[in-house]
């Protein structure tokens, strides 16, 4: 009596035999999958040991890979922790400290002044700082005689180009510098102040400098107010 040939691909084991996907796959999973993959094999064409030692194979490579991706995660929560409680101690001993922090900011109350400072990468013949309201129109250019390298101040009055005094708020303010060959002097701009408080948003770490915040980010320096005293 001739046995009718059965395709493999035709027959899909029940369910039940199978876990979801949400649960993923476990041991138990791909022996319930082997088992329905024998009883629905075809008998003229049997799989060979060969493509079991395969599947075997594919399935612990699998198993092994998600070992090692579990304890990559436990490795990154664990590095994560240690840099937050590293960054929250750290952060507290700043309380008390001269910082020094990139920013372009300057904040005029009343008929008030403000600070611009600034660090030059090299000497430089021409240097003029620009104050800029928060549309980006420039209000004020200030021209300082030729510097030299290093950290540098120049205070604004608070008056605009028509020498009227702006209105109080937040403006920003950049330097263009130049050397005695024309070419284009790096200046960073900065605030100095003492770090009243310390504050936690979304996990960072935020400085008070004043009514200024400041992100750990943004910290260039740090000196103790003693030294201030000694110079």
């Amino acid at each position: 009596m001739p046995v009718q040939s059965i395709t493999t691909s035709s027959i899909t084991p029940p369910s039940d035999m199978i876990s979801s996907r949400a649960e993923g796959m476990d041991r138990a999973d791909f022996l319930r999958m082997l088992t329905a993959q024998l009883k629905a094999q075809d008998p003229l064409n049997p799989l060979s040991g060969q493509d079991f030692a395969s599947q075997l194979a594919t399935f612990s490579s699998l198993q092994e890979l998600q070992g090692i991706g579990s304890k990559l995660d436990q490795s990154l929560e664990a590095s994560l922790l240690l840099t937050h409680s590293f960054n929250n101690t750290m952060a507290a001993s700043l309380i008390g400290k001269v910082v020094r922090a990139e920013a372009n900011t300057v904040t005029i109350t009343g008929n008030g002044q403000g600070t611009l400072a600034y660090q030059l990468s090299s000497a430089a013949t021409d240097v003029n700082l620009e104050v800029l309201d928060s549309d980006g129109k420039v209000v004020r250019t200030i021209s300082v005689p030729a510097q030299h390298a290093g950290s540098h101040s120049v205070t604004w009055d608070g008056l605009n180009s028509d020498g009227r005094h702006v209105t109080a708020g937040t403006y920003t303010f950049r330097v263009n510098a130049t050397d005695a060959e024309g070419s284009r002097v790096t200046a960073t701009t900065f605030i100095e102040g003492v770090v009243s408080e310390v504050r936690y948003q979304d996990g960072n770490v935020i400085l008070m400098v004043g009514d200024r915040e400041i992100s750990l980010g943004q910290v260039l320096s740090l000196r103790d107010p003693s030294q201030d005293k000694k110079g």
